[in-house]
C-alpha cells in the first residue's frame, strides 16, 4: 500500500514537470503582435466601445421617449417618482393636487 502511494506520488509529480514543458513548448508558438498592430487594434476597440455606448444610449433615449408617449405622461423626461418623497407617498405638485 506505501509503495503504491509512493509510486502514484511520483507519477503527479512527473506528469506536473511534463505539463509545465508542453505548456513552454506552447508558448513558443505563440505569435505576439508588434507594437503597431497592437496600437492599431487597441484603438479599433476604444472606436468600436465609443460607437456602441452612443448606439445603446440612443436607443435607451429612444424607448425612454416612446414609453413616455404611452404611459402619456406628457413629458418625454419624465422620471418615475419625481413627485414622491422619501417615504414614497405623493406629494402634491403646483396646483395643490397629489398626482
Amino acid at each position: 500500500m506505501a509503495e503504491e502511494k509512493a509510486v502514484a506520488k511520483k507519477k503527479a509529480k512527473r506528469d506536473t514537470f511534463k505539463w509545465f514543458r508542453e505548456l513552454k513548448s506552447e508558448f513558443k508558438k505563440i505569435v505576439w503582435p508588434s507594437g503597431k498592430q497592437l496600437k492599431n487594434n487597441t484603438i479599433v476597440v476604444f472606436v468600436m466601445v465609443i460607437i456602441m455606448a452612443l448606439v445603446i444610449a440612443a436607443f435607451d433615449w429612444g424607448f425612454k421617449y416612446l414609453l413616455g408617449k404611452v404611459v402619456n405622461t406628457g413629458d418625454p423626461d419624465y422620471t418615475y417618482g419625481e413627485n414622491t418623497d422619501e417615504t414614497g407617498d405623493e406629494t402634491a405638485d403646483e396646483t395643490g393636487d397629489a398626482e
